[in-house]
């Protein structure tokens, strides 16, 4: 009896909340940021400042001289819009400047320079794949040397048992396995070390997953819901708080809880993520499958637009075919419309 009450006066009192908040801050921000010019060229130098610091410039060249580019049209366009009110100094009407000139430019600068970072990381992060690589090759190679040179030893051994001279025979036998022992221990040695680094490796990770899954607790619970699994976590977005009914655009209200939801998943770019669509059986099969691939897309391009890179995602659409539970309840059609997000361990295939 709760939940009912929930869904029919709270839910909708929270989904107004949401949406005055939402206007609320429509209210203070414009499409290019910062409602005054000076405050968004301050933002752009804020933005290529960082990026310089980064030295973003040794992997991103072109797009650091782009947002160099783009602040410098700014800050010009910013000294005629001040002189626009009038004076000696005021240029001529058709070249007046308006707020939204100044702030174009200053967007452009911040969007190049956060684009020039985003490449720097990714540099770093494929040098250190790249190394990570080269040392799980020695470690074969090692492996290799270390069975070669056992099966060298065990058939020296052979050999010199078959030696008339038993004496003899056992002083050299003797001498090769202690070779081979020492060696034996020095390469096990080596695999013990490479497999605690391997351990250490996953158990970090695995922290990594409950640090993840302990910030994303945190949303709201009518918005997600965090499941562990064995391929990594699974956020379940309603499709209810998502989208209007038989819609693909999301919710304004909807858009602030995703941007929460990347800031968090923006800490963690080692991790790929699988955005997959479903729905209820209402409607027919192939109209179901073609709208939740739609809400599947939009919630990546949301995300995307929230700053999270697009290489690590990929949208799926799965229709009526995988519902959680039966559809004979609204209360179960409503559970089965929704968005699922999978963040997949570093060590978990598509």
């Amino acid at each position: 009896m709760s939940s009912i009450i929930y869904r029919k006066f709270l839910c909708p009192l929270l989904v107004l909340g949401f949406i005055f908040l939402f206007l609320g801050g429509c209210a203070q921000k414009s499409l290019f940021g910062p409602k005054e010019p000076g405050l968004a060229i301050k933002d752009a130098q804020t933005a290529l400042l960082k990026a310089a610091e980064q030295n973003a410039a040794a992997e991103a060249p072109s797009e650091m001289e782009m947002a160099q580019e783009a602040l410098n049209r700014g800050e010009e366009l910013l000294e005629k819009y001040k002189r626009r009110s009038g004076g000696a100094g005021a240029p001529k009407a058709k070249e007046l400047v308006t707020k939204d000139d100044v702030r174009e430019k200053a967007l452009y600068a911040k969007l190049y320079a956060q684009t020039a970072q985003a490449v720097d990381n990714q540099k770093k992060l494929e040098r250190q794949l790249n190394k990570t690589e080269a040392e799980i090759k020695k470690y074969e190679s090692v492996k290799k040397e270390y069975q070669a040179e056992e099966a060298k030893v065990k058939a020296l051994i052979v050999k010199k048992q078959k030696l008339k001279d038993e004496r003899r025979a056992a002083e050299i036998r003797a001498r090769e396995e202690a070779l081979a022992k020492e060696k034996a221990q020095r390469q096990r040695a080596e695999a013990e070390a490479a497999q605690r680094k391997a351990e250490q490796e996953a158990l970090a990770a695995k922290q990594q997953l409950q640090e993840m899954q302990n910030k994303l607790s945190l949303l709201s619970a009518e918005f997600a819901r965090v499941k562990a699994v064995k391929r990594g976590l699974v956020i379940t977005l309603s499709g209810g708080i998502l989208f209007d009914v038989d819609k693909t655009n999301i919710r304004p209200a909807a858009k602030e809880s995703l941007a929460h939801l990347a800031k968090i998943l923006k800490e963690y770019p080692g991790r790929k993520i699988i955005i997959e669509g479903h729905t209820d059986n209402t409607g027919p099969e192939e109209y179901n499958q073609g709208l939740s691939e739609k809400r599947a897309v939009a919630v990546m391009d949301q995300l995307i637009s929230q700053g999270l890179d697009r290489q690590r995602m990929d949208a799926k659409g799965f229709g009526m075919s995988k519902p959680l539970v039966t559809n004979e309840t609204s209360v179960g059609r409503q559970q089965n419309r929704r968005v699922e997000l999978v963040i997949l361990n570093p060590d978990t295939k598509n």
